[in-house]
């Protein structure tokens, strides 16, 4: 790292500037690439080894396969590259949607558990109020950061009574935050609470089975009051909704790990490769190598090659560490560089050169979702129109779901939406008040219990 810092010397010096920015990108790709070397190896691995489990199924093996092939032909081109990336974010982002609407889904079977399983009616010393004390006596021993979100997970669980008319009030209020945020926080908040509330895209559900079977159930329990259920149904909506967890748990899974593999591939394109005179270069090209024919023989596997593909990894580990803290030292000068030499780095023709350092390490960041320097916008503060506007929007769409709804449907939303807005409570004595009046209001034994049951679950973590 010497001869690094020495050109980060000169370039602070503004000594000799063009060329020595040529050099400070070059070193800094030679570090990304060699690092992306060995961790592509290790991530190819890893991603294998997640297809391996039963009922795995990655919507876009196919594609990724041909592009792993393409890399080690030497083929592959950039552009390639960045659209499956994209398109693997856009499986994960339909996979957390998903994920959203099924805890509503969830939510609902949990409060019908109680009529067919376990205990039918309240203990005899159970009391509203002693259980509120007990709940503000667990979230007073919690911690700032840890309290917040202890409390988020009991107010989900929480049975909810409540007029529209109040629903749409609490959200309007809760919401109210947003009015001095940028539009980003506003939309982001906003792309929860419409899944959660199981306003989901029939075209996005007919791209993804498990969606589309999440919106079938939802249908069911939207039609048919939750005292009504038949035992029948009820087991089989429990069938169901777990081999559908299992699914999103797997397709989570296999979606962040070809995100590994992908932010991989297009470092190594936008370095320029590996660094071959690396010593741990042939050892990475091997395990890629194997990995790639053990890909294209699923869904058979080999053992043999397997074991030794593990094998050779535990060689590359250790290099995988030093490769690592190389670039991380010399990554973190990117930052600097681009303050200081905007200018100099325009005159002398290497914005795209810098524009792919910037990629990279975006693409070598902790978040598996990289974006493309100059493609994220600008923050936008949310303006009062703005706010109306799209607070408009979710009310009429919570308005149309309520009007053709059994009322466990809509209380169930009404649940769920709430869990994810940020409680406003002035005081401990407020929220208190509110536990104890979600506690009172509930008149059904078996959806108290399970309101009990979970709360308590949380409680003993």
């Amino acid at each position: 790292m010497t001869g690094f810092h020495e050109i980060v010397r000169k370039i602070k010096g503004k000594e000799n500037t063009g060329e020595q920015l040529v050099l400070f990108q070059q070193g800094v790709k030679k570090d990304a690439g060699r690092l992306s070397e060995c961790d592509l190896a290790l991530q190819l691995v890893a991603f294998y080894e997640s297809l391996l489990q039963e009922e795995a199924d990655y919507l876009l093996l196919g594609e990724l396969r041909d592009a792993v092939s393409s890399y080690l032909q030497g083929v592959l081109k950039l552009q390639d590259a960045v659209l499956l990336r994209q398109k693997n974010s856009r499986l994960m982002q339909t996979v957390s949607r998903t994920i959203d609407s099924y805890q509503l889904a969830e939510y609902l079977l949990n409060r019908a558990e109680h009529r067919f399983i376990g205990e039918k009616s309240l203990p005899e010393d159970y009391a509203d109020l002693s259980f509120t004390e007990e709940i503000m006596s667990f979230i007073s021993m919690k911690k700032d950061e840890a309290r917040g979100l202890a409390l988020a997970d009991i107010l989900a669980e929480l049975p909810v009574r409540m007029t529209k008319e109040r629903f749409y009030e609490t959200v309007s209020n809760r919401l109210g935050i947003y009015r001095s945020s940028d539009t980003e926080a506003l939309e982001g908040i906003l792309s929860q609470i419409y899944p959660a509330a199981g306003l989901t895209d029939e075209e996005e559900a007919g791209r993804y089975a498990p969606l589309s079977e999440v919106r079938e159930i939802l249908e069911f329990f939207s039609s048919c009051s939750l005292s009504d259920i038949e035992e029948a149904d009820f087991f089989r909506l429990q069938d169901r909704l777990g081999a559908i967890s299992r699914r999103l748990n797997l397709d989570s899974d296999l979606c962040h790990a070809a995100a590994l593999v992908l932010n991989d591939l297009e470092t190594l394109l936008l370095s320029g490769g590996g660094d071959t005179e690396a010593p741990e270069y042939r050892n990475a090209k091997s395990i890629q190598e194997k990995t790639a024919s053990l890909l294209l023989k699923l869904p058979e596997r080999d053992e043999a090659l397997l074991e030794e593909v593990l094998s050779e990894c535990e060689n590359l580990e250790g290099h995988l560490e030093d490769a690592l803290e190389a670039f991380r030292e010399s990554s973190s000068f990117i930052g600097e560089v681009l303050d200081r030499c905007s200018e100099e780095i325009a005159s002398a023709g290497l914005e795209d050169a810098y524009g792919a350092l910037q990629m990279i390490r975006a693409l070598r960041s902790d978040s598996i979702f990289a974006e493309e320097p100059g493609s994220v916008r600008p923050p936008e503060d949310v303006t009062d129109a703005v706010f109306e506007e799209e607070c408009g929007k979710l009310l009429a769409s919570f308005a149309k779901v309520f009007g053709a709804s059994k009322k466990s449907y809509s209380r169930a939303v009404m649940a769920r939406v709430l869990s994810i807005l940020p409680p406003v409570f002035k005081s401990a004595e407020e929220l208190e008040n509110y536990i104890f009046a979600a506690l009172s209001s509930c008149r059904r034994a078996e959806e108290k219990l399970a309101c009990i049951e979970l709360v308590r679950s949380i409680m003993e973590q």
